[in-house]
C-alpha cells in the first residue's frame, strides 16, 4: 500500500487540542477525525518532543537521475548538430557513452532545453538577386503578352507539392524559426497563388467537351507563340513572379 498524505495543519491541530483536554483515547480521536490511530500517536509523540507539527522533508529523495549536467550538454550538442535526428537515433547516440534511456525521456529533456521537435518552415529557394531578376523579366513580358493573358486559362497550384511531404520534424528553438539549417526548402512557384491582373478580363474553365475546345482553338491565332514561349519555361517563370500560378490549359 502506497504512503498517504499528510495531516492538514487544521487536523493536526485538533488533534494536539483533544490530546490536551484527556477526554478521548487515541482510538476515538482518530474515529471521529476519520484517521488512524498512528497518526494521532505521532502527533502525541511531536507534543511531547516540542518538534513542529508541519512535515520536514529531508530532500534529494526518490530515484536519481540518469542524466548528469554533462550528459545532458552532450545531449543537446548532438540534437544540434543533427536537427532532423529522431530521439531514437539521439537514444543509440547516447549508448555510447554509457546511459541508456528511453526516448520519452530524451523527448521531455530536449523540450525542457528548448528543442522541441516542429515542423519545418518551407522556404522558397530564392535569393535576393534572383527575385530582382524574376520581377524585371516579369514587367517586361507583362507589357509584350498584355493582350494575349486572357486566352490563357489558369489553375491555382497552392496544393501542389514538390520534395518531400512526410511528417520530418527538426529540432529547433523559438527563435531559430527562420534560421535555413531548419527550414524547408520548396520551389517558388508553389508558393505563389493567382490573383487576376489589373484591367484584364478573366474566362471561364475550358469546356470538357473536345469538338468545342477544337472550335475555340481555332478563334485564337497567337496561341502557338504563346504556348511556344510556355514550353522553353519562360511564361511560368514571369507569371510566377507577377504572383500567378503556372498556366494550366491553353485553348
Amino acid at each position: 500500500m502506497g504512503r498517504g498524505t499528510d495531516l492538514s495543519p487544521r487536523k493536526k491541530a485538533l488533534v494536539a487540542c483533544m490530546l490536551d483536554q484527556g477526554e478521548s483515547s487515541q482510538c476515538e480521536i482518530a474515529k471521529k477525525l476519520k484517521i488512524s490511530q498512528k497518526s494521532v500517536s505521532r502527533v502525541k509523540v511531536s507534543v511531547q518532543e516540542g518538534t513542529p507539527l508541519s512535515p520536514d522533508r529531508k530532500g534529494k529523495c526518490g530515484r536519481k537521475s540518469k542524466f548528469s549536467p554533462r550528459l545532458l550538454r552532450k545531449m543537446v550538442q548532438i540534437a544540434k548538430t543533427n536537427r532532423r535526428a529522431t530521439s531514437r537515433e539521439i537514444c543509440e547516440k547516447l549508448k555510447e557513452y554509457g546511459t541508456e534511456v528511453s526516448p520519452s525521456i530524451v523527448r521531455r529533456r530536449l523540450c525542457a532545453e528548448g528543442l522541441p521537435a516542429r515542423r519545418p518552415r518551407k522556404k522558397a529557394k530564392l535569393t535576393p538577386a534572383m527575385a530582382k531578376k524574376r520581377i524585371l523579366w516579369a514587367k517586361d513580358m507583362q507589357e509584350k503578352f498584355q493582350n494575349n493573358c486572357n486566352k490563357v486559362v489558369f489553375s491555382d497550384e497552392s496544393i501542389f507539392s514538390v520534395g518531400e511531404e512526410s511528417g520530418q520534424y527538426v529540432r529547433r528553438t523559438t527563435s531559430e524559426m527562420f534560421d535555413p539549417k531548419v527550414n524547408k526548402e520548396i520551389m517558388a512557384e508553389t508558393l505563389k497563388k493567382w490573383e487576376s491582373p489589373p484591367n484584364l478580363p478573366s474566362r471561364s474553365p475550358p469546356n470538357l467537351n473536345p469538338e468545342i475546345d477544337k472550335a475555340v482553338a481555332g478563334t485564337f491565332s497567337q496561341t502557338r507563340d504563346i504556348q511556344a514561349k510556355y514550353d522553353q519555361g519562360l511564361v511560368g517563370r514571369g507569371l510566377s513572379a507577377l504572383g500567378m500560378s503556372v498556366p494550366l490549359y491553353y485553348p
